[in-house]
């Protein structure tokens, strides 16, 4: 019965985007085209609201049917309800980035004061934990929110990053028998009602309540994991390296922003999606290329469960160098093909809105 939830998840989901699709064509609510962006069609924008309903769904359905108890969440709940509000609101007006970065702020440290938050690393415990693990978290969530709704870029790309990702955690949480995995199965299947319709060439987009969101549970969904010897070993850098690209990603334009001193809240087509997309790729291509690069991390990750910690730790360290140097490898690629013919695309950075 507790996995009906996850089949009522894809099936709100799949009948819930061509309604909201209409409605944003009937009231002409699409998403910004500006040079920064790949497309260049009118296509609507508010595709997290329909994810964050079949969340919803599910949710209540396993706590009331499966009597679920997941009362210890409640402030990461109440965390991501203010950042997917804050995201479909920006979706609408398009709120000054320092705003939106002040309300991320505000839902990673009403996450943070709840039960779940890191109180160690590698088995080293935090000095003072209820102050310092509170702190590593609300940065945590941060980073991951902004990783994930910069690298919304191409049809396919944030979902299917996130439906891998997820799906390795999904798969870790119901082997070690805790209930909060039909929860992110639930979200796995609500993102593949989802990709349905966000497929090339995609009828809708996550927009940023979407992609926000995606980032905000898939930073919040280990620290919910609590008491397991061998995953907390691991739990940090296990799940860095399940989001590696998307927080890579996100890295690399900090660095960028600041070395060429703008505001890290300003925009460009720098990140990895455009590079590739520079160097020749198409937006198939880079597709297939980086998802199959996320399957293969989420397969690494989900074997860390069959192996010793410290051999886990090594594997996972081994395959984070690997995708770190793959970034470095498509930046000199990309600078190459600018010295050599300025480019296909130019950066087209923008100032902070």
């Amino acid at each position: 019965m507790k996995f009906l939830a996850v089949a009522i998840s894809f099936v709100v989901l799949f009948a819930l985007c061509p309604v909201i699709t209409a409605v944003c064509c009937k009231y002409g609510w699409y998403d910004e085209i500006n040079p920064r962006k790949i497309h260049k069609e009118k296509v609507p924008r508010l595709g997290g609201i329909a994810i964050f309903t079949g969340l919803l769904i599910s949710v209540a359905y396993f706590s009331v049917v499966d009597d679920g108890n997941f009362s210890f969440v409640l402030p990461a709940f109440v965390g991501g309800i203010l950042v997917f509000v804050m995201g479909i609101l920006d979706d609408f007006l398009n709120l000054r980035a320092r705003l939106k970065f002040a309300v991320q702020i505000v839902a990673a440290i009403i996450m943070s004061l709840g039960e779940c938050y890191f109180d160690e690393i590698f088995g080293f415990k935090f000095p003072v934990p209820w102050i310092t693990g509170r702190v590593l978290t609300v940065f945590w969530v941060i980073f991951f929110m902004n990783a994930y709704n910069l690298i919304d870029g191409i049809d396919w790309l944030c979902s299917g990053l996130s439906f891998l990702a997820l799906g390795a955690i999904s798969v870790i949480f119901l082997y070690k028998g805790f209930d909060v995995g039909v929860i992110s199965l639930s979200l796995c299947a609500a993102i593949l009602g989802f990709m349905f319709w966000n497929k090339p060439d995609a009828k809708i987009f996550l927009g940023d309540g979407g992609s926000e969101t995606l980032g905000y549970a898939i930073a919040i969904f280990p620290m919910l994991l609590q008491g397991d010897p061998v995953f907390n070993y691991n739990k940090i850098i296990l799940c860095a390296l399940l989001s590696a690209i998307p927080c890579i990603d996100v890295f690399a334009a900090i660095f960028r922003r600041v070395r060429d001193k703008r505001s890290i809240f300003s925009s460009d087509r720098g990140h990895i999606h455009h590079k590739l997309l520079n160097i020749g790729f198409s937006r198939g291509s880079i597709l297939v290329f980086l998802l199959t690069f996320q399957f293969l991390i989420s397969c690494v990750a989900v074997m860390t469960l069959f192996i010793t910690r410290d051999i886990g730790l090594m594997l996972i360290a081994s395959v984070f160098s690997f995708v770190i140097l793959f970034f470095i490898t498509i930046h000199y690629i990309n600078r190459a093909v600018n010295i050599k013919m300025r480019g296909h695309l130019a950066d087209c950075p923008q100032k902070e809105h």
